[in-house]
């Protein structure tokens, strides 16, 4: 368990890591030291990355070359906008290598276990570090010894972890949206069947509308990640509850009142004559609102931030248009943006 231990451990550090790069300004840094763990984030931008590349030194123990390094190249960081603001967070801890530890019962598996220091780096947006643009450092060992040990070196990559909170809601939005495409099949083939006809047009009422319910929570984390950063509780419940919990309660209801007025016509859908329709376009606006809000309130602090840096340069218009353009293009789609067209065709004709 000592291992599982270290591990989250680590991942505990790497959510500190994010929480704390989320609010950090440009050119500012934040440091902690322990005997156990030191600490570090900076935030910079990727225009002078891209001309220096990043290096770090620590001193790890009293003699001279007793240091740990960290060197990233400059090359990745010339696939980056000249403006980004790139948060590094770098850190090294002394005391996580005893979780390692073996109890080996023989002489020669002794000390079987991390004899160094745990070197881990985090930077924010990715960069493409691979054969050609090496991730270069060096790790001393925590004590010298004259015994000789065939040794290796270890590493643990973070980057594909797929267990954070925006993964869990990209995952149940492509859920949601594969599911409504397949009972859109099935609606298209069975529609002579009046049975089948009515039930995937409750499916299809159903997913659709989570798939609108998790556009909605996409718009609600990005609204605790940018501008309510230092809210670091779980809001998987939240999550779960508004992504889920409003299309069950929405088709329950209707299906309870009105279930005749679904698959009323050969197209497998809520009848428009009653005005059934509104079951699901009216939450779809409903929804498109509060996510325009949000993009209105994320475009504004990117525009913000870009502005800021870019404030001692005779271009800062052009670069406050282009962050505009990126940042509506990015958010569109991810929140639903791009269906509004979709309502256009509210009656039968």
């Amino acid at each position: 368990q000592r291992p599982q231990l270290a591990f989250k451990i680590m991942e505990a550090e790497e959510e500190l890591g994010q929480r704390i790069g989320q609010s950090l300004p440009l050119s500012q840094t934040v440091t902690a030291q322990s005997n156990a763990i030191d600490f570090m984030i900076e935030s910079r931008l990727a225009a002078d990355l891209a001309r220096t590349g990043y290096r770090l030194f620590w001193q790890v123990g009293s003699e001279s070359h007793a240091q740990a390094a960290i060197a990233l190249p400059k090359e990745p960081f010339s696939s980056l906008d000249p403006n980004t603001i790139v948060k590094i967070k770098v850190s090294l801890n002394r005391e996580l290598s005893k979780y390692f530890a073996t109890n080996a019962s023989t002489s020669s598996d002794q000390n079987n276990g991390l004899e160094s220091v745990i070197l881990s780096c985090t930077v924010t947006p990715n960069i493409p570090i691979n054969y050609n643009f090496p991730l270069n450092y060096t790790i001393p060992h925590l004590q010298a010894t004259t015994v000789n040990r065939n040794r290796s070196c270890v590493f643990w990559e973070n980057q594909a972890r797929l267990k954070g909170e925006r993964f869990i809601v990209h995952r149940n939005l492509l859920i949601a949206l594969m599911i409504a495409q397949i009972s859109l099949i099935v609606a298209i083939t069975g529609a002579s069947n009046k049975a089948l006809c009515q039930i995937s047009a409750v499916l299809l009422h159903f997913f659709y509308l989570a798939t609108f319910s998790w556009m909605l929570v996409e718009g609600i984390h990005l609204y605790f990640a940018i501008i309510a950063v230092f809210n670091h509780r779980s809001k998987l419940q939240i999550y779960f509850g508004v992504g889920w919990g409003i299309p069950v309660i929405v088709v329950a209801v209707s299906a309870i009142v009105r279930f005749d007025s679904y698959g009323k016509d050969e197209r497998c859908w809520l009848s428009y004559q009653d005005g059934f329709i509104w079951a699901f376009i009216a939450p779809v606006i409903g929804i498109l609102c509060a996510n325009i809000a949000i993009m209105i309130a994320v475009v504004k602090i990117s525009l913000a931030a870009n502005v800021a840096v870019s404030r001692e340069r005779r271009n800062s218009l052009v670069v406050k248009s282009k962050s505009l353009v990126k940042a509506t293009a990015v958010l569109f789609p991810i929140l639903g943006m791009t269906w509004v067209f979709g309502l256009i065709p509210v009656t039968p004709q």
